[in-house]
C-alpha cells in the first residue's frame, strides 16, 4: 500500500568508470580513510589501526572537514583537506572502510572504479553487496588480533594486480542505471 503513493525514480550511478589502468606499488603501501570524521564513519577505529600499524604501512586521510592531528600522528598520517576524487586514488593503494554502519558507501565505488581494492573492516550494511570478498577487496568480519589485520593487508599488497584488475571488472555492474 505504501509503495503506492511512494515517488520512485531512476537513479544513474554518480560514480564515473576510469581509465584503466593498474598502479605500480611503491615502497611503503598507502591505506586510505575517505569521509567525515565522526564516530559513525569509524575515524576513530581508522586512527587506532593506523597507530598500530605506522611502521609497516603509510596512511592518508581525505576529509571535507577540518581536523587536527596531533604531533605524533604527524609523523605517519597524511591528512588531506579540499581535493578532488582523482587526487585520492593516486596517493592511496587500499581504501580502508572502518565506519561501523555503511549503506552505500560511494567512496567504495570510487575506489573500484580506479583499481583501487578496499578493505571493509567490520562494517554492516551495503558494502557486502558492492564487494566481492577476496576478489577485489575483503570484508573482515571479526579479528583476534592486529597482526590478523597486517596479514591481511600484505595479502592485498601482495596480490595487488589480481585485486586492482578485479576492481575495475566488478565495478562494471556498478556503471549503469539503478532503479529505486
Amino acid at each position: 500500500y505504501f509503495c503506492k503513493y511512494a515517488n520512485n525514480s531512476i537513479q544513474y550511478n554518480s560514480v564515473p568508470t576510469q581509465k584503466k589502468k593498474i598502479k605500480k606499488l611503491k615502497n611503503k603501501f598507502n591505506i586510505g580513510f575517505v569521509g567525515r570524521l565522526s564516530k559513525e564513519k569509524g575515524i576513530d577505529i581508522f586512527l587506532k589501526i593506523a597507530n598500530d600499524n605506522k611502521k609497516k604501512f603509510s596512511f592518508h586521510i581525505f576529509s571535507n572537514e577540518k581536523f587536527k592531528l596531533n604531533f605524533s600522528q604527524k609523523q605517519y598520517i597524511n591528512y588531506y583537506f579540499n581535493f578532488k576524487a582523482n587526487e585520492i586514488y593516486k596517493k592511496i593503494d587500499l581504501l580502508l572502510v572502518t565506519s561501523p554502519i555503511e549503506n552505500c558507501p560511494f567512496s567504495v565505488l570510487e575506489a573500484k572504479s580506479y583499481g583501487i581494492p578496499v578493505l571493509v573492516y567490520l562494517t554492516k550494511g551495503g558494502a557486502k553487496e558492492i564487494l566481492k570478498n577476496n576478489i577485489d577487496g575483503i570484508l573482515i568480519n571479526n579479528l583476534k588480533n592486529k597482526f590478523q589485520l597486517q596479514k591481511i593487508i600484505f595479502k592485498i599488497k601482495k596480490n595487488y594486480r589480481f585485486f586492482s584488475k578485479n576492481s575495475f571488472l566488478n565495478f562494471k555492474k556498478f556503471d549503469s542505471k539503478i532503479n529505486i
